[in-house]
C-alpha cells in the first residue's frame, strides 16, 4: 500500500493542490493499493476529496504546525495507523514543512519506503527566496530527511538536473504532471475580438516574474493588446506590480482581476487570444499545459520545462529577462489571429498525446514497484 501526503489541497495554492490529488487517482486507477494524507488548514479545497475514488485520511492543521519544530500532534496517530493498514511506501511532495520532516523521519525509523517530489522546491531561485531560513532548516532536517529518500520524483529533466546537482545519488524517476484536457464542445467559441487578450493565471507571485513581463511591456507596447493578470495575491505583490505597472506609464494596459474560480478558469484560458507564464522558476508549470489545452498559445520563460514549445509551433521559450520578454513579445505581435488559431491547436494535440493522466499513473505505480527498503 502507497500512502501519499499532500503538502496542501487549498484552491489557492496553485498547480500542486490539483496535480497531487490527480496523481493519487491515477495511480490507483493504474491497479496500485493506495490512500491520501491531506491537512486541512479550513480554507476552500482545490478538490473534494471524498468525490475521489480511493480512501484519504483528513488532518485538522493550524498556522503553528507549519514550524518544523513544532510536533505536528495530528500527525503521528496517523502514521501509526498507516503502519498499521501495512502501508509500505510514503510519498511526499515539498521539502521544508513539519509534515515533510515527520513523514521522512518516521519511514527512517520503521523501514518504510521514502519517495519525495520537491515540486519545485529545490531550483536556483526557490533555494535562494528567504534562504536564511531555509539554509536553517537545510542544516537542521532536510538535508538528512533528502539524504533517506528511496527515489525523488521530478517532473522534468530541469527539475531532475537541481536534485543532481545538490549531490544527491539515489535514482530519479522523472514523470511529468498529467492535464485535464477539457472536451472542446463544454468550452466556448475562440472570439475575434478587437482588442486581443494576452492572460496571465496562476499565483500572484514573486516567483512568477510579473515584473518581467511589466518592464517589457512597458518598451513593446504591442498594439492593440492588454494583459489580463489573474491567480490569488501572495505578499502584497499584486499592489507592487500595479504600482510598477503605474510607475512605468502601462497600467491602462493591464487588468488585475484577482482570483478566479476553478470552475471559470477554463473559460479564461479559452478566451484568452495568448497565454503567459514569465516565470523566474517552474518545476513543471500546470498552468502552461492547461493554456495549450483549451488551444491558447503560451510565451514562457527558459525557466520553465517548456523549452519545446517554439519547435512544437505552439509558442515561444525565451530568455529570463526583460530582453527575452520584449523578443517574445514582439513575435507575439506580428503573429495573425489565423497563426495564432492554428499554433493553440497544435497545442492541444500536443497535450493530449504527452500528458495522459493514465499513462502518468501507470509509470509511477511502475516507480514505486522498484522500491526496496
Amino acid at each position: 500500500m502507497i500512502a501519499i501526503f499532500a503538502t496542501t489541497l487549498d484552491e489557492n495554492d496553485g498547480g500542486i493542490s490539483r496535480s497531487i490529488p490527480s496523481l493519487f487517482s491515477s495511480v490507483g486507477a493504474a491497479g496500485g493499493d493506495v490512500i491520501l494524507v491531506y491537512p486541512d488548514f479550513g480554507n476552500p479545497l482545490a478538490v473534494d476529496p471524498s468525490s475521489l475514488s480511493f480512501p484519504s485520511i483528513r488532518i485538522p492543521m493550524k498556522g503553528w504546525w507549519h514550524n518544523p519544530l513544532c510536533n505536528a500532534i495530528g500527525l503521528r496517530p496517523v502514521l501509526d495507523q498507516l503502519k498499521a493498514l501495512g502501508v509500505t511506501i510514503f510519498h511526499h511532495g515539498g521539502i521544508w514543512t513539519a509534515t515533510n520532516h515527520l513523514v521522512a523521519r518516521y519511514a527512517r525509523a520503521n523501514g518504510i519506503g521514502l519517495v519525495c517530489s520537491p515540486r519545485g522546491m529545490l531550483d536556483t531561485w526557490a533555494m535562494s527566496y528567504k534562504s536564511l531560513k531555509k539554509q536553517l532548516c537545510w542544516n537542521i532536517y532536510a538535508h538528512r530527511d533528502l539524504a533517506s529518500v528511496n527515489l525523488f520524483h521530478a517532473t522534468s529533466d530541469l527539475e531532475r538536473s537541481y536534485i543532481q546537482k545538490l549531490g544527491f545519488e539515489q535514482e530519479i524517476v522523472t514523470i511529468p504532471n498529467g492535464v485535464e484536457v477539457p472536451c472542446i464542445s463544454d468550452l466556448p467559441e475562440k472570439p475575434r475580438q478587437e482588442v486581443r487578450k494576452l492572460l496571465f493565471l496562476s499565483r500572484v507571485h514573486p516567483k512568477k516574474g510579473i515584473d518581467l513581463l511589466i518592464k517589457a511591456w512597458a518598451q513593446v507596447k504591442p498594439l492593440g493588446w492588454r494583459v489580463q493578470v489573474a491567480g490569488p495575491d501572495e505578499e502584497n505583490h499584486t499592489s507592487e506590480m500595479m504600482q510598477l505597472a503605474l510607475k512605468l506609464g502601462v497600467k491602462a494596459d493591464f487588468d488585475f482581476l484577482g482570483n478566479i474560480s476553478e470552475a471559470d478558469k477554463w473559460s479564461y484560458f479559452r478566451k484568452a487570444d495568448a497565454f503567459v507564464l514569465p516565470t523566474y522558476a517552474e518545476n513543471f508549470g500546470i498552468v502552461v499545459a492547461e493554456a495549450l489545452a483549451c488551444e491558447t498559445p503560451v510565451l514562457t520563460t527558459d525557466s520553465a520545462p517548456w523549452g519545446f514549445l517554439d519547435e512544437e509551433g505552439c509558442g515561444w521559450s525565451v530568455t529570463t529577462n526583460v530582453e527575452g520578454l520584449i523578443q517574445g513579445l514582439q513575435c507575439l505581435n506580428k503573429i495573425d489571429r489565423d497563426q495564432l488559431k492554428s499554433m493553440g491547436q497544435r497545442g492541444r494535440k500536443f497535450v493530449k498525446d504527452k500528458y495522459s493522466w493514465k499513462k502518468i499513473g501507470e509509470d509511477m505505480l511502475a516507480a514505486y514497484q522498484k522500491i526496496s527498503v
